[in-house]
């Protein structure tokens, strides 16, 4: 049985947003969705990078003819590829592995992920800049990213042998 992966955190958020009665809501939620987009972003990171560190721990199972040099290299450059990613950055960041990550997504959904990581991405770098997403919109993202990090998982699960599983817990 293959792990699968939550965004503990964001779900979390979720649960405890639906309790908002509507009057607060109005006057808290861009201050909490301001956090949730941050925290959103952070929970992808960690666990893309839990998932591609626990790959190249057995990367003779899962990456075929590369060299030590090269995965020296891909971690090298790995810290700067693995933040904020959009889902390009991730089909790059994941190239080592020869994994397809494109199928059980939908294009309207990796153009949503990305769309919203860049939202992201000028909220952090402009206090100012107002939000341009809703309630619906991020719980739409958490169930995007929860799909997108399964499907990695999934992928690279099934090229390593059953005896890594509860690494993944």
């Amino acid at each position: 049985m293959i792990p699968v992966i939550k965004l503990h955190h964001c779900n979390r958020l979720i649960t405890d947003i639906s309790t908002i009665n509507e009057t607060d809501a109005e006057e808290v939620m861009p201050y909490i969705l301001r956090s949730a987009i941050i925290l959103f972003s952070a929970e992808m990171e960690d666990n893309i990078k839990k998932i591609v560190t626990i790959a190249l721990k057995h990367y003779p199972f899962v990456v075929k003819q590369i060299t030590i040099a090269e995965i020296r290299e891909f971690l090298k450059n790995f810290g700067n590829k693995s933040r904020n990613p959009t889902f390009s950055d991730i089909k790059k960041l994941l190239k080592i592995f020869d994994i397809d990550i494109d199928s059980s997504i939908s294009d309207n959904d990796k153009q949503f992920y990305s769309n919203f990581i860049n939202k992201r991405n000028k909220i952090a770098h402009d206090p100012r800049a107002p939000i341009s997403f809703s309630f619906g919109d991020f719980t739409k993202a958490v169930n995007i990213g929860e799909a997108i990090l399964n499907n990695i998982n999934k992928s690279l699960f099934l090229k390593v042998t059953e005896h890594i599983k509860n690494e993944f817990t």
